[in-house]
């Protein structure tokens, strides 16, 4: 199939670079045409350009003559410009429909040229096995756009594994009316007809002759590439448009076009997230990141304007959005695809997971946690004045995780931050901060602590206690303070029993005088007083150190009743493990 053939030559002269810039910004054009609608601005700039330019020089050429590879153009023998991707490459389009020369010439009209490209892209929406260039093309009959496709290539994609007969007209007997039939023509066309249905000779069963095998053998050949082509033409349209937009920005020279492009990055990328296609959204996220880095010493502006688009990611529309698509695909979307992709995203990642945490839809908050817990410590390592800006007493829970994430990579900033939890009203959040607390390594938090041994909770008391390192003589001066028997009255047994235990389990002079005051004490008519040296006992049982042995040797001693007994108990416990 043809159009204007003998148009076509190769030269010999060199390829002015005119050509080159003319064919990448065909291109280019074509991909604006797939991406937006043809009233889009950003269509009408780059078609205007192209005609243009492509007038111009066809008023000093008289034609444009584009000789079409499988992936690639070329002119005067020349290649001028090259895609192996068969997914988006202009030339593959042409070529796989056997399109091999296409030609612009003198007097192109700026209709014809916008209807060129509007024929491509409704060629490339339709599927594979309706999609043929060729014919649209000729069917727009252009008057100033020509180009050519071998006959024998639709005759072979026509009747592939179908041999056609051979025969033979004689013209003076065409014209008698009347066409006789040798006998070898019949035989051709009933071995044809009983081919065609599938019927074949015993004989061609057991031995199919060398041309049905190659015959066979393209036929597949075709019906591997036509799967190929159908799987590259029906990638979803939301995911091609966004890897087009890409390629128009990379290529793109035109410096003054590049602010119309942020609007068009935001369009891309909300569109994948909103049919929830995590993905596709981060490899966009990543190709993006990926092109800045190509830009950032050879064009700054483009990387400028990547930029600018992904420190809008924080605006307060798109942490609302995650949210809801978070919400909506709780079951659809893996863990891991979140994970990568809020990887991707970068800082912004931080308000999206608060914005999920902080509308309260979920029915089980723990769901997100695994998640939450990796990328807040990457950002407690890397940033965690952006991590603490996020916990508030408002949404405890939120407000938990990011403590613990920031206690596995303290900050100077760390106990300042905890500090303003203390009085917090949610019981859960200062329980949160007194454990961190205690993990840290520093006399301002054991101060800090010191605070909670009078906190309203018992369990926060307690938990205050046994946190308190009372190795250092400083805090187990408040600790002993926290133990004189005016206090201790004001105690519930569990308490009491957590403070002698944090005396027992401490070897210091300090510690054997104030068991032998207590175990000196009248006890007769004041069971509070003997319920404390029974406690006393068992916590210095439960210690069993040298310093705990010796206090119940001496109770057992000197010692009067009931606590003479119990201490002989203790002592009879603790040698029977230490035998053993």
């Amino acid at each position: 199939m043809s159009h204007r053939p003998e148009n076509f030559s190769r030269g010999e002269r060199p390829i002015p670079e005119e050509i080159r810039d003319l064919i990448l910004l065909l291109v280019k054009t074509n991909s604006a045409y797939k991406i937006f609608p043809p009233e889009h601005i950003t269509v009408k700039q780059f078609a205007l350009d192209f005609y243009e330019r492509l007038k111009s020089f066809l008023e000093k050429e008289g034609s444009l003559d584009l000789f079409i590879g499988e992936n690639y153009f070329e002119v005067m023998g020349e290649k001028v410009y090259e895609d192996e991707d068969v997914a988006h490459s202009l030339p593959f389009f042409f070529f796989r429909d056997g399109l091999q020369r296409l030609s612009f010439h003198r007097g192109l009209t700026q209709n014809e040229l916008y209807q060129f490209f509007e024929t491509i892209k409704e060629v490339a929406s339709r599927p594979a096995e309706e999609a043929d260039i060729v014919s649209a093309f000729w069917e727009k009959n252009f008057e100033n756009i020509s180009f050519y496709a071998p006959d024998e290539f639709i005759i072979e994609k026509i009747s592939a594994g179908r041999p056609i007969p051979e025969y033979e007209v004689n013209p003076e007997e065409l014209f008698s009316g009347k066409i006789e039939l040798t006998d070898e023509d019949r035989r051709a066309i009933e071995e044809w007809q009983l081919k065609s249905e599938g019927i074949e000779s015993s004989a061609e069963e057991k031995m199919p002759s060398v041309l049905e095998e190659e015959l066979e053998l393209k036929e597949e050949e075709w019906k591997i590439v036509e799967a190929t082509i159908h799987s590259y033409r029906h990638l979803p349209q939301d995911e091609e448009l966004a890897h087009l937009l890409l390629e128009i920005l990379y290529l793109e020279d035109r410096l003054e076009q590049l602010p119309s492009f942020k609007e068009s990055l935001h369009q891309a990328y909300k569109t994948l997230l909103k049919a929830g296609k995590l993905a596709a959204t981060t490899s966009f996220l990543r190709d993006l990141i990926a092109l800045k880095k190509i830009f950032s010493s050879d064009i700054p502006q483009k990387a400028s304007l990547i930029d600018a688009f992904l420190a809008e990611l924080e605006a307060d529309n798109y942490p609302a959005l995650v949210s809801e698509i978070y919400v909506k695909n709780i079951e659809a979307i893996k863990k891991e695809e979140w994970l990568d992709y809020l990887e991707a995203v970068g800082q912004p990642a931080l308000n999206y997971l608060a914005a999920i945490y902080q509308t309260g839809h979920l029915q089980s908050p723990s769901s997100l946690d695994e998640i939450a817990t990796i990328i807040f410590e990457k950002w407690a390592e890397k940033n965690p004045q952006a991590l603490m800006k996020l916990a508030s007493e408002a949404h405890p829970y939120l407000s938990r995780l990011i403590i613990r994430a920031l206690v596995r990579h303290p900050d100077r900033q760390i106990i300042s931050f905890l500090a303003s939890f203390v009085s917090s009203p949610q019981p859960q959040l200062r329980r949160e901060v007194l454990e961190a607390l205690s993990l840290l390594e520093s006399p301002i938090a054991q101060k800090i602590i010191l605070g909670y041994l009078h906190d309203p909770s018992e369990e926060l008391r307690i938990a205050a206690i046994k946190a308190l390192k009372v190795s250092d003589e400083i805090w187990l001066d408040h600790l002993l303070k926290l133990a004189s028997l005016n206090h201790l009255r004001k105690k519930t047994e569990r308490e009491i029993e957590v403070i002698f235990e944090a005396l027992a389990r401490t070897n210091h002079p300090k510690v054997r005088k104030y068991f032998q005051q207590l175990f000196g004490l009248r006890w007769f008519l004041q069971p509070k007083i003997k319920k404390m040296c029974e406690l006393a006992i068992e916590a210095l049982r439960r210690a069993s150190n040298l310093q705990a042995k010796e206090l119940l040797q001496e109770l057992r001693e000197k010692g009067r009743g009931k606590l003479k007994k119990y201490s002989d108990l203790a002592l009879k416990e603790i040698n029977s493990k230490d035998r053993t």
